[in-house]
């Protein structure tokens, strides 16, 4: 009888224990499968999801091998523009996109930007910033994020000007001057540019990466009161610098203005 007695104990107990094994992991599997949704909702969020077709102004591009964007019409101050519009790539789109206002500051000076949107993403589907040398990414003074498309080619804009009789055509980069709150801009290295973009005023930068394919630089840095690092690529040897300030008015270490003093810049910081 004890010994039977014994023997119940002991299967009760074992019975227990296995049941709690089992329960156990149970708990730890679909704890293990949530922390996994979890991950695969950050990354989403990470990524960002495109804004809905209708938040565009749209046109077939010239060869009608593509779609243009003409305008961005939403609300979100987050624009990401999709890959596709209507069943076609999203080929082109006109730095002035964002632009949708006038304002006057108090000494009467007019401009003409955005003051709402915070991050744009472009696909890397986007080969071309398509428009004239006015019309630019520049005071959308709240953005603060930029992600650029990997495939972007075109180099620079065409400016046109009179002198006394004869028309001359100077270059001019893509532009991001006035976005005061500008933080982070991400270029690929895969981008063809021989300018590169402006970004005068841009006083929140802190950090920019030299393409590979730049060789050249305007005014690019000039006022950019935050800017401390400027990682080159490590095959650049030389650059050329047009006017006398492309540098002026940042917060380069000396051992940066050393290096660009190397590269052939020969005005001040």
């Amino acid at each position: 009888m004890k010994k039977t007695l014994i023997s119940i104990v002991v299967l009760s107990m074992a019975i227990i224990s296995l049941a709690f094994t089992a329960c156990s992991g149970k708990k730890d599997s679909v704890s293990g499968s949530g922390t996994a949704k979890e991950s695969v909702k950050k990354n989403e969020k990470s990524k960002g999801k495109a804004n809905p077709e209708s938040d565009f102004k749209v046109e077939l591009n010239d060869d009608g091998t593509g779609i243009r964007i003409l305008q961005y019409i939403g609300t979100s101050p987050n624009v990401i523009i999709p890959e596709t519009i209507q069943g076609m790539t999203v080929l082109e789109v006109k730095p002035s996109f964002c632009i949708n206002e006038e304002w006057m500051d108090s000494s009467g000076n007019k401009y003409r930007g955005n003051k709402t949107v915070k991050k744009i993403v472009f696909p890397d589907t986007i080969t071309e910033f398509s428009g004239e040398y006015t019309e630019r990414l520049g005071d959308l003074i709240a953005l603060e994020y930029v992600k650029l498309p990997k495939h972007l080619k075109n180099k620079t804009y065409n400016k046109v000007s009179m002198i006394g009789p004869n028309e001359v055509t100077n270059e001019e980069p893509i532009s991001f001057g006035g976005c005061i709150k500008l933080k982070e801009i991400i270029i690929p290295d895969e981008v063809e540019f021989e300018v590169m973009p402006y970004f005068g005023g841009c006083t929140s930068l802190k950090s920019i990466k030299i393409p590979a394919s730049v060789n050249h630089f305007t005014n690019t840095f000039w006022g950019c009161s935050s800017l401390n690092e400027i990682i080159f690529p490590e095959s650049a040897t030389s650059y050329e610098f047009e006017g006398l300030r492309v540098f002026e008015e940042t917060n380069l270490p000396i051992a940066t203005q050393a290096k660009i003093k190397q590269f052939g810049y020969k005005y001040s910081f």
